[in-house]
């Protein structure tokens, strides 16, 4: 049998592909583009044979507020200028967990669809990496529309967790 052979019949039966990948962010669309995020979030781990992580209200709650103010202030980075850190946001947005990441990211045009961000991700050794850990178990995903400089586009944060 060849390889490729192998590799497709490997491939799981359910592997459409996940619905709104190649959205453009707009205000009235953030619920499918947060959607098409975990589902390639999902898809990445499922395909390496890591357990797919669950919908926490909660993360997304800390990631879309990270979102929105890394837009509305004109900051990118994990730490915002007051001070929080993924592990607060989670906190503060009622996550009981301990072991918390975070990927960010903001793209434009055709470079702000989902599919293009976590193809980014995944590009990045640190970013995957947190895509890829075995012991988060939950995420949640927070989109904002504009950039944190100010122009057109999208904003993403990622938040990963595991419950203490």
């Amino acid at each position: 049998m060849s390889l490729a052979v192998s590799l497709a019949m490997a491939a799981p039966a359910s592997a459409a592909p996940c619905k709104h990948r190649n959205v453009t962010p707009r205000s009235s669309n953030l619920s499918k583009v947060r959607s098409a995020v975990r589902c390639l979030v999902n898809r990445e781990r499922s395909s390496r044979g890591i357990a797919k992580l669950t919908y926490s209200g909660a993360l997304s709650k800390a990631a879309q507020s990270h979102s929105k103010n890394m837009v509305s202030m004109d900051f990118f980075d994990h730490v915002a200028p007051n001070g929080s850190t993924p592990q607060s946001r989670s906190n503060a947005a009622g996550y009981p967990g301990s072991f918390v990441g975070e990927n960010i990211a903001w793209g434009s045009g055709p470079l702000a669809t989902p599919r293009k961000i976590v193809k980014r991700w995944m590009d990045s050794s640190g970013h995957r990496a947190n895509i890829l850990h075995p012991e988060y178990r939950d995420q949640g995903v927070g989109v904002a529309t504009g950039n944190p400089q100010g122009g057109a586009g999208a904003t993403y944060t990622n938040a990963f967790g595991r419950k203490s």
